[in-house]
């Protein structure tokens, strides 16, 4: 993500997704945040240790995010999206109907993906142009975030301002299990078993956006102590997030991916 909205500027991130396709549903989600929760997992099993101190990121280049969204498509029914977001301390899910994209071809603009013949076409969705390439040697209507319903499985993506873009990096079959976290099973003895809250998905962009303005808010409300550290002046400071001292710990303003 980089690029400008408006007056906004934007510091350029990315993370590394995993698009799963089984056979009766796919699974879109954050390399960079699975790592860090199987760091975290172990740490809270090593009886020695526990997580307390654990530097769950420090193995991250800048710039780079780890995304706390898992999209499951055709989950729990055929036609249906489930989207999974960890803010803060909570997990929330709601459902969306996979969405009847309304795409137009533009078979000049073709591009060459890992080896891959790829065609263009364009769509708009809840307040966003985009442009994809999609490959019909691959014979899946799959694609990155919540894009579906092409002849072929969609290989790279951009919003129209240059703020979010997607592209393949690598493709490989194997066979195994597809994962869906299930919070009622799992959780490490030194852990607070997660609770998944059931919203809208209006709630969730509302919720996406004080993940941003306010993130330490959700730990405060769950009578979490949260310590920040702080590079300063060449040395690191720790802080305890206070009522009085939230707003030091926002993060710079992040666009949205649906505006409505």
């Amino acid at each position: 993500m980089s690029a400008e909205e408006g007056s906004k500027k934007y510091t350029p991130d990315y993370d590394i997704m995993n698009l799963e396709i089984g056979d009766s549903f796919s699974r879109y989600y954050s390399s960079s945040a699975d790592k860090c929760d199987s760091i975290v997992f172990n740490a809270r099993n090593d009886k020695r240790r526990g997580d307390r101190g654990v530097d769950v990121y420090g193995w991250m280049k800048g710039g780079r995010l780890a995304l706390y969204e898992d999209y499951y498509q055709d989950y729990p029914e055929k036609g249906n999206c489930t989207v999974r977001m960890g803010i803060g301390a909570n997990e929330y899910e709601y459902t969306d109907e996979i969405p009847v994209f309304q795409w137009r071809y533009n078979l000049a603009e073709k591009r060459d993906i890992l080896g891959y013949s790829c065609l263009g076409a364009e769509t708009g969705f809840r307040g966003r142009r985009y442009k994809v390439w999609f490959t019909p040697d691959i014979p899946s209507s799959r694609g990155p975030w919540k894009f579906f319903g092409l002849p072929g499985l969609i290989m790279a993506a951009e919003d129209g301002d240059g703020i979010f873009k997607w592209e393949a990096e690598g493709i490989s079959s194997a066979e195994g299990k597809m994962y869906i976290f299930d919070s009622s099973t799992g959780h490490t003895p030194s852990a607070s078993p997660m609770v998944v809250k059931r919203v809208s998905r209006k709630q969730a962009l509302e919720l996406e956006k004080r993940k941003w303005s306010d993130p330490q808010g959700p730990y405060l409300e769950a009578g979490i102590i949260s310590i920040v550290d702080r590079m300063e002046n060449g040395r690191m400071v720790s802080y305890t997030v206070t009522a009085e001292n939230r707003e030091l710990f926002a993060y710079p303003p992040f666009p949205q991916l649906e505006l409505e």
